[in-house]
């Protein structure tokens, strides 16, 4: 019957300074348990041989989805600084472990793994946290129905996870069952031998159907420490370290479970660890052996023979024609071969079966092995019946061959290759991609050979297209990991070809695809590029992402210049000659048009600065001028000194033009003519004028500023009464048609 108590080795963390924790109710021992195994779990600051990577054990229990009654799940001494632990080199005090059990969807199926973390999959049925509390005491959690558990294929599945919190010290625990149906596995085992030095552990790895290769790893099983799958002995770990065994299996019909033994030898009562996989990596269920064949009672004697023992335990008394059952038992120490038993019956003695079923021969019983290995043991039991009174003799014999067994194994090189790299990157910029190539066969592969290519779309600083590697041989198990630096020169989607090649396995290519995209954000400005001073210009601004992606964060920035003035500037924050647009998002492809209206006074050609910015990089700015003018604006006025006038006195005529506009203006000439009843006499004043009969006119004036007056003087006299009217007309470069202006004077 399968064991359902089991240990495991413990947690290594240093000393714990936590809350009391409320001391969970002792239990009495569940049933059929087995001491000889002792879980391992270590603090997760300890050292890489206490901790770190052991600081998590997942023990699983399967039981026949139809057995009846509800399951509890037993935990032997969940708390640290036991007696075992203490006699640890690793001990350095009590520390905290978690204990939780796990059912429903995923306990079993989303955790199949070979190195456990933190993260498991299914629901939390029951946890507790231990320190010091329930030291040597079953602690139980439960009672579960079948129904809080995961159902698969006919079983129901519970899992326990112990998970050290803190510290560098060990905590060792084993666990039990109240179902008698419960099988225990993990897929990663830390253990704790507590046997004495020398002595095995049993445990067996499944066989899915048709694997016909897998590898196993041990570490730390120590100098002098055996390992043996079935009849191989395979490679043990030196203290500390990992050992990888590839190994090919040939199972026998029917047969889904291997042996597997470990003995320890400097190191009894010290760590181990050991994990299986299938040679693609899937994680392989080690469960643990029924529990050490029961000790034999009665009057038992041992014979020896090369590396086996064979014991009989006899009752001391029996009764004549009444059937009684004896033992043999034969122990292994080391390999032998042609392992014979032969059981003498003693006269008188009628044979009525044996278990495994013997060869009779006369009164002879024999039971034959092709070979043993050390720690094997076989159990016989035989029925018999007395038939005449007296002493009863019974002898046996026990025959072996030496025999030396050497493991080598027959293996094939197989390679695997993956590729690498980012899904998109930016024209221009550096690209790294990895290339991993394993070798996930059982034999080294020689001579491997990896070649990158590149498409035209990535340039090496070799300038080289096909890049080679040469890695040598790659034992089986072992990975090297290549990196592969590159400058994407061109857009769109480019694929990159690694293979692998090796004399002594084929060749695997693999590829890794990049989208090579390009970053850009235009702007454009245009706007009225001549206006009146006082007037408004009116400018557009056109964003746009000529791009592969999309940028974000875009924010456009217009500057308005010295002596303009915003008008509008529609959806913007405006805060004096600053006017700011926050676009978001602009997709690739995409544009979006923004609108400015601006004033001035101040003439000449005044440019107006834009820029537009992103969250990723790109950026641009733009410009557009406008040539700001003035307009002159001439004020033409005359009054004379003295009005009215009697014929024969004189009166001045002043005539002033005043530029009460924005631009300058030039050749400003003014023309006088005067009626039949006033003559003009002289003139004066800006330019020199000229009196030419009842004509006066002045020499054109060059230029005339904004705001600025010029002046000239008629001296004239009264020669008849009347209604006299004065008539002026003025021109310049603007004013093409005389603008006329009249002076009344009366003569009486």
């Amino acid at each position: 019957m399968m064991s359902k108590y089991l240990q495991f080795l413990c947690i290594a963390v240093g000393l714990v300074v936590a809350p009391a924790m409320a001391q969970a109710p002792a239990v009495s021992a569940p049933p059929f348990a087995d001491d000889a195994y002792s879980f391992y779990v270590f603090g997760p600051n300890g050292g890489r041989l206490a901790g770190r990577e052991d600081s998590i054990q997942v023990v699983f229990a399967r039981v026949p989805t139809d057995s009846a009654g509800q399951i509890s799940l037993q935990v032997y001494d969940p708390a640290s600084g036991s007696a075992m632990e203490k006699r640890s080199s690793l001990f350095s005090g009590p520390i905290t472990t978690r204990f939780s059990v796990y059912g429903g969807k995923g306990a079993y199926t989303g955790s199949q793994t070979t190195r456990p973390t933190s993260d498991q999959a299914g629901t939390v049925l029951a946890d507790q946290t231990f320190v010091e509390e329930n030291r040597g005491e079953w602690v139980s959690f439960g009672p579960f129905d079948r129904s809080a558990g995961e159902t698969v294929d006919g079983h129901t599945y519970f899992k326990i996870v112990a998970h050290a919190q803190d510290g560098r010290g060990p905590n060792m625990f084993r666990v039990g069952s109240s179902n008698e149906a419960t099988e225990f596995f993990a897929y990663d085992l830390t253990v704790h031998f507590v046997r004495d030095r020398g002595e095995i552990m049993r445990y067996q790895v499944e066989l899915p159907a048709g694997l016909d290769a897998l590898v196993e790893n041990n570490f730390d099983v120590d100098k002098g420490g055996k390992v043996y799958l079935e009849d191989m002995n395979l490679r043990a770990s030196a203290s500390g370290a990992w050992r990888r065994n590839p190994v090919s299996v040939h199972p026998a019909a029917g047969l889904t479970r291997l042996p597997y033994n470990v003995m320890k030898d400097i190191q009894g009562y010290a760590n181990a660890g050991f994990y299986f996989e299938s040679t693609d990596g899937v994680a392989l269920k080690t469960f643990f052996a029924d529990a050490p064949a029961p000790a034999l009672t009665g009057n038992c004697a041992t014979a020896q023979s090369f590396q086996v023992s064979a014991t009989k335990c006899m009752p001391t008394d029996v009764t004549i024609n009444e059937e009684f059952t004896y033992n043999l038992r034969v122990d292994a120490s080391g390999t032998a071969g042609n392992v014979r038993l032969r059981d003498q019956l003693m006269e008188g003695v009628r044979y009525v079966s044996s278990e495994p079923e013997a060869t009779k021969t006369g009164n002879t019983l024999t039971w034959a092995w092709e070979q043993l290995h050390g720690g094997d043991t076989k159990t016989i039991t035989v029925t018999v019946v007395p038939e005449k009174e007296g002493d009863l003799k019974n002898c046996i014999q026990i025959l072996s061959d030496p025999m030396l067994c050497l493991t080598t194994i027959a293996g094939s090189p197989k390679l695997t290759i993956a590729k690498t790299g980012p899904a998109q990157a930016l024209i221009n910029s550096e690209v790294e991609y990895s290339v991993t190539v394993s070798n996930v066969g059982t034999a080294v592969a020689r001579n491997v050979v990896v070649t990158d290519k590149l498409p035209d779309a990535l340039s090496h600083a070799s300038q080289q297209k096909a890049i080679r590697f040469e890695l040598g041989d790659l034992e089986a198990g072992a990975s090297r990991q290549i990196p592969v630096r590159v400058t994407a020169t061109q857009r769109g989607n480019h694929c990159n070809s690694a293979t692998a090649e090796s004399s002594n396995a084929p060749s695997v290519e693999a590829q890794a695809c990049t989208k090579v995209v390009q970053q850009a954000l235009t702007i454009k400005k245009t706007g009225t590029p001549l206006q009146f001073l006082g007037k408004v210009a009116t400018y557009k601004i056109v964003v746009n992402n000529p791009g592969d992606v999309a940028l974000t964060n875009v924010v456009v920035v217009d500057s308005a210049p010295a002596g303009t003035k915003i008008v509008a500037a529609p959806d913007a924050a405006v805060n004096g000659n600053l006017a700011t647009w926050s676009l978001g998002t602009v997709g690739a492809g995409k544009s979006k048009t923004l609108t400015l209206k601006l004033t001035s006074r101040t003439p000449g050609n005044l440019c107006n600065n834009v820029s537009v910015s992103s969250a990723e990089g790109p950026a641009a700015d733009s410009q557009a001028c406008t040539e700001w003018k003035g307009h002159p604006a001439l004020l033409l006025e005359v009054v004379d000194r003295v009005d009215p006038l009697l014929p024969g006195e004189t009166t001045t005529y002043i005539i002033n033009v005043t530029n009460q506009g924005t631009a300058p203006d030039t050749q400003i000439a003014v023309e006088a003519n005067f009626p039949a009843e006033i003559t003009p006499l002289s003139a004066s004043g800006a330019t020199e004028a000229t009196v030419s009969g009842k004509k006066v006119t002045v020499v054109a004036y060059p230029v005339l500023q904004p705001g600025q007056r010029i002046e000239w003087q008629i001296e004239a006299k009264a020669v008849k009464a009347g209604d006299s009217r004065l008539k002026l007309g003025l021109t310049s470069k603007l004013l093409k048609t005389p603008v006329m202006e009249e002076e009344s004077t009366h003569v009486y």
